[in-house]
């Protein structure tokens, strides 16, 4: 067995920590909004069914809405856990007091006209990593975390040359942090329609060719529509569709190029809830998150971080109003706790009174913004806490947040004969070959370890522990409910 040694600092990952029923009915001096009715959400979807979607931790009913998938009228039945749409609607009874009482009020009144979603990019995986962290698709690596949801296929069973339909946020320039990853064909099939977004680069006039990403775009034969003059430029920001795979030289030959506008339509005074990427950072006070220009004052508020955790590439949330430019003025900006405890075990307790469930010992808490999915299900079902048993085998990412773990996903999938778990060390004892994590008590398996690993295992713990740095360990094993240990046959430090 090979061990990796390799000592982590705990630290606040940036991320999206989604406030539900805070943002702005008034501008950034507090004065009275004539035009609050108005908003708009994006975000991605944590659950749906029953005639609601919820994005982030706010549900809202989708009837008489109109749903848009990729240009394409569609149902709310096509909506996924992960897809990353845009809510547009009109929020009633809004009264001119402080915007934050006044924000949440108008929630449970709001009423959804529109879901609109599109996906970043489709086409073919053309490499995976090693670690399986990231794959690229038509030159653009897609990243993948904890919060990553599959659909026909899952990160194990990716494979070259699968067609697949990515929805996520533009990260950096030629990168997209996937939040849904769909599977829509084994390989790709002549006559198909792919496409890819991002940032023009390397544009040849004379050869009529650009690059996104990596992928070399020839268009020398496609239809240019949405850009002003139908003259390209670099740094604009394009949707490339195709109908044929690369040529023999791994060039895209595009059938349309489209302009891309990411800036929210809206009027001042708009109400805006933005989930997403930092793609543009001047200062604090002023970057953008999807290419939509954000400012800040001195009346914002920040959750989970401070004006100096921004940066290009922080997965954020901003609540907010338009202003007369269009740039949104924030409100609130919410960072996410990164998601570093994962388990994989069977559930012994479900406590839906008190959102709450048990396993491996350990009561973990479910909020709003928790996201539920069952793996085991042959077709796309609504699956929530009250639809969890005891015995259910699940694989859960959670954060610490002051004393309590909160679950941000939990996925009901086939059981195993092994749990498996990550979390930050609190205790160990050498002589008895035990680790505490999580309050649980982990006991060594030694056989098939050396003492000599053994020993640099417990020593690196010792220095750490002197040293008072967080470790993120990793472990395998077998789970005896009687004394509430796994016996590990596994045991790493987290990269």
């Amino acid at each position: 067995m090979q061990t990796k040694f390799k000592l982590i600092s705990a630290h606040l990952a940036l991320g999206v920590m989604m406030i539900s029923g805070c943002g702005s009915d008034s501008d950034s001096s507090g004065s009275t909004n004539t035009n609050a009715n108005a908003f708009s959400k994006t975000g991605t979807i944590t659950s749906v069914g029953n005639g609601n979607v919820k994005v982030g931790k706010t549900s809202y009913s989708t009837a008489g809405a109109s749903v848009t998938l990729d240009g394409v009228s569609g149902s709310t039945n096509e909506l996924r856990n992960g897809m990353v749409v845009t809510l547009k609607g009109t929020r009633a009874g809004v009264a001119a007091v402080s915007s934050k009482t006044s924000f949440k009020a108008a929630t449970d009144t709001a009423t959804i006209t529109t879901i609109e979603f599109e996906d970043e990019l489709e086409g073919p995986v053309s490499s995976i990593a090693t670690d399986k962290s990231s794959f690229v698709i038509l030159g653009v690596t897609v990243s993948v975390d904890d919060m990553t949801t599959y659909e026909g296929v899952t990160l194990d069973a990716i494979a070259v040359g699968n067609v697949l339909e990515v929805s996520g946020f533009q990260s950096t320039p030629g990168t997209v942090l996937a939040t849904s990853v769909e599977l829509e064909a084994e390989q790709y099939v002549e006559g198909t329609e792919i496409e890819v977004k991002g940032v023009i680069s390397a544009l040849d006039d004379a050869a009529k060719t650009f690059s996104i990403g990596t992928q070399i775009v020839d268009y020398n034969t496609a239809v240019i529509s949405e850009i002003p003059d139908g003259v390209l430029a670099n740094d604009m920001f394009v949707e490339v569709t195709t109908i044929q795979n690369l040529d023999a030289n791994s060039v895209l030959i595009a059938s349309k190029v489209e302009g891309e506008d990411d800036d929210i339509d809206g009027d001042e005074g708009d109400e805006v809830e933005l989930e997403g990427v930092v793609t543009a950072f001047t200062d604090a006070n002023n970057f953008s998150v999807n290419e939509q220009p954000v400012i800040t004052t001195a009346d914002t508020e920040f959750e989970d971080g401070t004006e100096n955790n921004l940066d290009v590439g922080v997965k954020l949330e901003v609540e907010g109003e338009l202003n007369a430019d269009g740039v949104l003025v924030a409100e609130e900006v919410s960072f996410e706790i990164d998601s570093d405890i994962n388990v994989s075990a069977p559930v012994s307790k479900v406590d839906a009174a008190n959102n709450t469930i048990t396993v491996l010992g350990v009561t973990l808490n479910i909020d709003e913004a928790t996201m539920f999915n069952d793996e085991t299900a042959t077709t796309s079902v609504e699956f929530s806490l009250t639809d969890l048993l005891e015995g259910d085998y699940v694989e859960i990412s959670a954060f610490m947040k002051g004393a309590d773990i909160i679950i941000s996903k939990l996925d009901k999938v086939v059981a195993k004969d092994t749990v498996e778990l990550q979390g930050f060390l609190k205790s160990f004892e050498e002589i008895n070959k035990s680790v505490v994590v999580m309050g649980i008590n982990i006991v060594i398996d030694e056989n098939g370890v050396t003492p000599e690993t053994l020993n640099l295992f417990f020593a690196a713990l010792e220095k750490a522990m002197k040293e008072n740095k967080a470790l993120l360990l990793e472990f395998k094993g077998i789970y005896d409910s009687a004394s509430n240990t796994v016996t590990a046959t596994k045991f790493e430090f987290s990269d």
